[in-house]
Parts: structure tokens; sequence; C-alpha cells
């Protein structure tokens, strides 16, 4: 049976959700070719206004919408999401549909697709970039949420997996046309309302009623239990000229029993190829969703990305570089700078979250391609929201038997105290290889467009959460951060005792410090680590893994 005709077919037994979807994607395209971005809009999105959807090309990660009253509808709408990209594929595969794709090659550009985003950008926040997706200022940091221009979550979000993402990524994106054929007709005529659907009788011309007819008004109008989508009405089985004239019940002659065999061999012949195209229709699916897995990033939509991050990572230093002071004038040669001695080389480490991927695709993808990590760093909460991925990537960096540690990013909303005790209930027991918590602290610390926070308040709330990792964990916590924001809020002399791992994306020999520190623990010296397939940052430690060790909880 033919691929389209076993398509029309299985149509009578889909949802009305599902053929509602196929009429209006034949509506949107009988103009001609259509973006398919624009028939998701039109046909889907159109008539579900609280909803869209986000993907991220090289990330290969697509995450569907909702609003948040609608919360307990998001994994039915993202599965009615997912029905209608596999019914695309169908369409596809039964040469009913063609699509063209198109090139994404600006690197980390995404897409929206819905009512709920115009004019999607990325801007600046406090001196870091995030996604505002409409003109209301509504905004992501996380790919669970959208929050408001006031901070109020107004939509909540549902990952797709890795095979889900790859399929939703290559039928949204490129143009799609329709075939003008017999087999459009067919679907056209399956997918009608049941009482404009034509018969075969319609189609083929109701025969003149014979006498057993007449006698039975009831049965001469009464039409076969076969439409229009029956082998009849496609091209080389339209009925003959007689088949409309009224004929009596023919007795039936037996065939010679060569000739049935000879059918039969013809059509276990036409079985085999079927079965064969078919399955080589499968195998081209899967090898296209295959390569598009294979050249993504994982990491979806990551407010820290930097405009810069198609530019290449720096070189890793053979020997450790002296920390930079603006109170010296940036000269590394000074003399007088109260800094250590360069160690003979750094120990190389990342720090990943949930925007590094999932699975597969995302830490265990870092952790395979650089497996010379002397450490890393997850995170494990953004406030006192748990990240996603931490339980898997805290317990993959144990098996990886590296040095593992976890920082909790600082909101200056919400209870400092309540945000490390969060963090460290969920890091649970010490090993013999855990580092001690950071504190993360920068722009997207303050509450999204408040108003101005007072230094003091603000060193206050710093001090408080490191005092607090202090005094729960037994060990001195790192504190992250950069310089302008080290320089503006971090003056007071008691910050200088716990190490600061400072975030400085540079080509130059050596990291600045805020005036309150004069070296520091760790560098942040890039937003990619060199040959990493997945979003990760590229830190360095000054000294040996004895010199790191220090670090460690009790």
């Amino acid at each position: 049976m033919h691929s389209a005709t076993r398509f029309v077919r299985a149509l009578a037994s889909l949802p009305e959700t599902d053929r509602a979807w196929l009429r209006a994607v034949l509506a949107a395209c009988a103009d001609g070719p259509i973006a398919l971005s624009e028939a998701w809009q039109r046909a889907w999105f159109s008539p579900r206004p609280g909803t869209g959807l986000i993907l991220q090309p090289d990330a290969g990660a697509a995450y569907l919408y909702v609003e948040a009253a609608q919360a307990g509808e998001r994994d039915r709408l993202a599965a009615e999401t997912l029905s209608a990209a596999v019914l695309l594929a169908d369409m596809a595969r039964c040469g009913i549909a063609t699509t063209h794709p198109v090139a994404h090659a600006t690197p980390g550009a995404f897409r929206c697709i819905g009512n709920i985003f115009d004019k999607p950008r990325v801007a600046m926040e406090h001196g870091t970039p995030r996604i505002v997706l409409n003109a209301a200022g509504d905004y992501t940091e996380d790919p669970s949420e959208i929050r408001s221009a006031g901070g109020d979550v107004r939509y909540v979000g549902h990952p797709f997996g890795p095979e889900a993402s790859a399929l939703l990524l290559q039928f949204t994106s490129g143009v799609m046309a329709i075939r003008a054929d017999a087999r459009t007709t067919a679907l056209r005529d399956s997918l009608a309302p049941e009482r404009t659907r034509p018969t075969r009788v319609e189609a083929e011309g109701a025969p003149e009623p014979t006498d057993a007819d007449a006698a039975s008004p009831d049965l001469a109008h009464e039409a076969p239990p076969h439409t229009a989508w029956d082998a009849a009405a496609w091209p080389g089985n339209a009925p003959s000229a007689s088949a409309s004239r009224p004929t009596r019940r023919r007795r039936a002659h037996r065939c010679p029993r060569w000739v049935a065999a000879l059918v039969a061999c013809k059509l276990c012949v036409a079985f085999g190829v079927a079965i064969g195209v078919y399955v080589d229709d499968v195998a081209e699916l899967l090898a296209v969703s295959q390569d598009i897995s294979a050249d993504a990033h994982p990491g979806p939509l990551p407010p820290s990305q930097s405009p810069t991050a198609s530019v290449p990572p720096p070189a890793i230093p053979e020997t450790w570089p002296t920390p930079l002071r603006e109170d010296h004038d940036l000269d590394p040669h000074d003399a007088t700078a109260d800094i250590p001695q360069p160690a003979p080389s750094p120990l190389l480490g990342t720090d990943i979250s949930q925007w590094s991927g999932h699975g597969a695709r995302g830490a265990s993808a870092v952790f395979d391609a650089v497996p010379d990590l002397h450490f890393a760093f997850v995170r494990v909460a953004y406030g006192r929201r748990l990240d996603h991925e931490f339980h898997s990537n805290w317990q993959l960096m144990a098996e990886r038997d590296i040095y593992r540690g976890a920082y909790v990013f600082l909101r200056l909303d919400e209870d400092p105290i309540a945000q490390v005790d969060n963090a460290v209930d969920a890091l649970g027991p010490a090993t013999s290889r855990d580092l001690c918590l950071a504190i993360d602290f920068e722009e997207l610390s303050f509450t999204p467009r408040g108003p101005p926070h007072d230094t003091q308040d603000v060193a206050r709330i710093v001090l408080a959460a490191l005092e607090r990792a202090r005094h729960r964990l037994g060990c001195m916590p790192l504190l992250y951060t950069n310089w302008s924001m080290g320089s503006t809020y971090l003056h007071d002399p008691q910050f200088a005792q716990y190490p600061l791992w400072i975030a400085d994306w540079t080509d130059a020999p050596a990291p600045r410090l805020p005036p309150a520190w004069t070296t520091f623990a760790i560098w942040q010296r890039s937003d990619r680590l060199p040959a990493s397939p997945s979003a990760a940052d590229l830190d360095l430690f000054p000294g040996t893994p004895a010199d790191l060790a220090r670090l460690l909880r009790h």
C-alpha cells in the first residue's frame, strides 16, 4: 500500500486536535509555499494565544511556554505540539508536502514562535545580556519560566527532550509547499467534517437503481461504508465507464492457478519494495535528526551568553600570570605590587549549569571532550530555586573523580540565609573531593527593574550569605564576582578573607582585581571552554592540586 494511502487512512483515528491542525496547514498553504514558522504561527499558535515556542538551533533545544495560570495543562499542550510536528514529518515522508530547510549560520541565534513574542532581542540589564521577548519587557533568565518586567512569573516552560527538540527544529524552519495532486485531494476530503465528506458513491457517480433497489427506497440512497480516500479514488484506479451502468451481480469466474501464482509473486515483490521504501524513509528521517543532534550545542537560551561569544576562547597560558589591580595602573611588572609569585602551571577547570544542557548532551559531553579537567563547579540554585540539572551533574562529577564544587546564584530580593541553607541541604554530606560552596554575586543578583540598592545594604546581604555558608560547612566559601561589581559594592575589608573567584573575560595576561583583594583563588577567563561541545566556562586555578585541596569542605 502506498505510504500516502496509509497516512490518509490513518487520519480517521486521529483526535480532532490533529485533524484541525492539518486542515489549518492546508489552508495556510493554499496560496503556495509558506515559511514553516509562519504556518505554525497561523495554524497552531494563533488559536492558542497563551502559548509560544522558543528554539535554539545551536543548542539543539526547544521549550514550549504556557501561561502560568494554565501550568496544569503544560504537559498536555506540549504533547499536542509534538504530535503536530510528527504529522508534518509524516506529510513530508509521504510526499504530500515538500520542505526546504534554511541554514541558520548565526551562532547563538534563537527563534520564537507565538503571539506572546514580539521582536525578541538580547538586551543589556545591569551590564549583563538578557533575552527580552516583547515590547512589554517580558524576559527569560531561566528556561523554565518567563517573567514580566516587574519580575512576576507570566509563563512556565516545558523542555522537550533531545529527539523531540531535533524534530521541532527541523519542521519549524524553512519553507513548506503542498503538492497539488490526487493525494492532497484525498487528504482534504478525509479531513472534511462528516456531513460534507464525499462518499464513494458521490465520487464515482451513483448507479441507477435496479428493480430490487426500487422496492426499498431506504436502501436506494444508502452510501457504502467506503469513502473517497479508498483505492478507487487514486490515479490509475479510476472506475471504468461501465461502472456507472446498472448491472446485475455477475457470477465469479475462477482464474487458472498459474495466473494466481504469478499475481502472488508480483504482490510479494511489490510488498517488499514498499517495505524497503518505508524503511529508507524512516532511516533518512532518523539520520537527519542525528545530524542535528550531533551538530547542536546544548544549553537553552543562556542569559549570560556574551555578545562576543563567537570569538574563539583564549588559549590556556603555560605559566600562571600575576593579577592586575587598578591601584597599580594595570602594570603586571610593578615590583611594588603585593602579589603572589607565579605558579608553574594553572589547573584547568570549568563551571556548568542547566544552560549546559541535559544528560549525555550536557555536562557529560563537556567532560568527555575535555578529559584533563582538575575541578568543576556546578550551579546548585538560583536564589532558592534548585538548578534543574544539579543532582545529575553533581553525581556525574563524583563519578569522574575530580574536585567538585557548587555555587548558589545570590538574589538580593530573597533571604540570603534561606538561600544558603537550601543550597547546603541539597549538597548533602561532604566527600573527600568536595570544594567549599561559592556565592555568586553579579549584576543579575539585583531585583529585575527594581530600585537602586544601597551599597551598604548590598554588602550586608553578601556578607550574611558568606558567613552562613562558613558556619554551615566549616570552610571558607568562595565569592564569585567581577571587577565592576566588586569595586562598586564590596569595599568592606571583611571580604578579603574570602577566596575570590574573579570573572574577567579578557585576552589580557591577568585578571583585574577589585580593591578589597590582592590575590585571587580562581580566574574565570572565558565563557567558552576550549573543545567543549556544550556551554561551559573556562576557569583556571593558580596552584597545585595540593593548593586546591585547601579549599575543600570539612
